[in-house]
């Protein structure tokens, strides 16, 4: 990056700030010790990030006093109601793709309505958080937004299919940067002892976003338009960015386009995204509309997997200035942190995606009503992952509430293991509770440990690779839960066939299980029946793949250790607030502020704190 205006960068958040430039000084060393130096100016305090290097502002340079908690709400609103259109999308065309596929055609292509949001928004991931560094916070997420609200417009004007795809892929790539911001943003206005809390709201939004998607799709198809499950994202995302726009203003790089485009790590770059869009297109294929053994699959697996883990190499051997530079994997408490998200992400996207569907497949529940029942897992999370922010501001220590997080996740996904067709309504209820209650705490937990191990240059890239494996995470876990499902559902089909006719055992074999919900839901009971307890067994089998990786998260909490967490506001893009001074651009200036005059004496005194 090149080199800012330090008046602009400096963060002035009073006495308990410390506020970091990043220059590329090329005489900038280092010994052997950590020690460096950078030339004419040499200082101990002083430390180098991989060809940048940090040194703390001169607080005379400018002087800014921190924004008031009024402020920092304000904007976290805003970004938490872009980020609730940007979750929402994820799970709301669920619901209403029926009326879609009725309006518009295209029966084959018809799985990409969700999975082109989910690929696009996840390939970019990496890139959204470098661009942030080099650009400025506040651009690239007004960048962002604009490209979302624009494959907004798209596809709620959609006349066919594949302008629809082509909307929701644009969504999807304006959608990812919103995503990654949104967090990097409150790491960077927050200190890290109070950020638990902000972050806890970021968390609550994205898992009541994703629960009600369904909810409001089958609601906009049955009673209104598909094509307000996009409409509605236009008002709230302008007055999103409205809020955003006039409220956030940070100490941001000033740099060209052009020169900031010489800066942007593109080989990375390219093989994160080609190797995510592969690896995900053969992930979402896979069981769907492909054989898992068809050609198609298996390049898309094997090519992607190659170019992710050729990724590696590249980010650390060959990029100056990586995406994802290896660093920020390198302490024993990150990397556990990053394989907690790993896992935690699967058992949460297995929440919202499966326990719908047991409503709708076992019980015989409409998708609408299956969103309503879904409600008390969403608030418990809601309710804990806002506890936790809060106990981990009081206390500074997040591995309690990690570590109790992750037993009660562990024990929600094992209740779900006895639900089957009969199960009362108490025992539904009670069981989310205690999934919820453990889902909530290790949103953020493992993503404030992170931070507490990196320095505050690597904030923005150590967040964009957790928000990158979170969704990586998520889809491979929503494809493993099928392929445990589907080939338990199959395996039970030749044991239930007396009792159903050939029509019907051909609408249930193959793939067909998952999908065929609302036509079993229809049959008499005699059908009905068996199906829904096949349903019902295939599940709780499923769900002993969540308890595995829920006690292994545990095992990897064991790992993190206890860091402090700062109450200083350590940022290299911090807010702005009210300017409490300036820097004193003439000499005699300087003086004149710095010698109070005593009127009646006519005598003057320096005060102690003017050099």
């Amino acid at each position: 990056m090149g080199e800012t205006d330090p008046e602009k960068l400096a963060a002035a958040t009073g006495e308990d700030a410390t506020v970091l430039q990043l220059s590329n000084d090329v005489s900038a060393s280092s010994d052997h010790n950590g020690n460096h130096s950078t030339g004419s100016e040499g200082s101990s305090s002083e430390q180098e990030a991989v060809g940048t290097e940090l040194r703390p502002i001169n607080s005379v340079t400018a002087s800014y006093e921190a924004a008031d908690t009024k402020t920092k709400v304000i904007i976290v609103s805003a970004l938490c109601m872009n980020l609730f259109l940007c979750a929402l999308d994820q799970t709301i065309v669920s619901t209403a793709l029926p009326a879609i596929v009725e309006d518009l055609g295209g029966d084959v292509a018809y799985s990409w309505v969700g999975s082109s949001y989910l690929i696009a928004s996840s390939a970019f991931i990496p890139s959204w958080g470098k661009f942030s560094d080099i650009w400025g916070r506040k651009p690239v997420i007004m960048v962002g937004s604009v490209i979302f609200l624009v494959g907004s417009i798209l596809t709620a004007a959609a006349k066919d299919m594949g302008t629809l795809i082509a909307g929701r892929t644009i969504q999807g790539f304006g959608g990812g940067g919103i995503m990654v911001l949104v967090n990097i943003t409150v790491s960077d206005i927050v200190t890290m002892r109070e950020r638990g809390k902000y972050l806890a709201a970021v968390g609550a939004t994205w898992a009541i976003s994703s629960a009600i998607g369904p909810i409001l799709g089958g609601a906009f198809a049955s009673y209104a338009s598909w094509r307000w499950c996009f409409i509605i994202n236009i008002p709230i995302g302008l007055i999103a960015m409205v809020v955003i726009w006039y409220f956030l203003h940070l100490h941001s790089p000033k740099i060209g386009v052009m020169e900031g485009l010489k800066q942007v790590d593109w080989l990375g770059s390219l093989f994160a995204v080609g190797g995510t869009t592969l690896f995900l297109v053969g992930i979402d294929s896979g069981g769907v509309t492909e054989p898992w053994d068809s050609p198609l699959v298996l390049c898309c697996l094997i090519i992607g997997a190659t170019m992710l883990v050729s990724l590696i190499f590249i980010e650390w051997k060959v990029t100056a200035n990586p995406i994802m530079p290896p660093r920020v994997f390198g302490h024993r408490t990150a990397l556990a942190s990053y394989m907690i998200c790993f896992l935690h992400a699967q058992t949460f996207i297995a929440g919202a995606f499966y326990l719908p569907l047991y409503f709708q497949s076992a019980l015989g529940k409409s998708p609408l009503m299956s969103g309503v029942l879904n409600l008390p897992f969403v608030f418990m999370l809601s309710v804990s992952s806002m506890g936790t922010g809060i106990i981990i501001a009081k206390t500074g220590n997040y591995r309690p509430v990690m570590r109790i997080g992750l037993v009660f996740m562990a024990a929600g996904a094992g209740s779900f293991v006895d639900w089957d067709r009969t199960s009362p309504m108490v025992k539904i209820v009670f069981f989310q509770f205690i999934a919820g209650f453990g889902l909530g705490p290790n949103f953020q937990s493992p993503l404030i440990a992170i931070h507490s191990t990196i320095q505050p240059t690597d904030i923005a890239v150590a967040t964009s690779a957790f928000a990158f494996i979170r969704n990586l995470a998520s889809a491979i876990g929503v494809s493993v839960g099928n392929v445990i499902f589907a080939n338990e559902f199959n395996r039970r089909i030749p044991s239930i066939m007396q009792h159903l006719t050939p029509e019907t055992a051909r609408l249930i074999s193959g793939n067909g299980g998952a999908s065929s919900t609302g036509a079993v839901s229809r049959l008499p009971p005699d059908q009905r029946i068996p199906i829904q307890d096949a349903y019902a067994e295939s599940l709780s089998v499923m769900w002993w793949y969540f308890v595995g990786i829920s006690v292994a998260a545990l095992l990897f909490s064991l790992l993190v250790g206890k860091h402090t967490l700062s109450t200083k506001l350590q940022s290299i893009q911090p807010a702005k607030a009210r300017k409490k001074s300036e820097k004193v651009k003439k000499g005699k200036e300087n003086v004149d502020e710095g010698v109070a005059v005593d009127e009646k004496s006519g005598s003057g005194e320096v005060p102690n704190n003017v050099v």
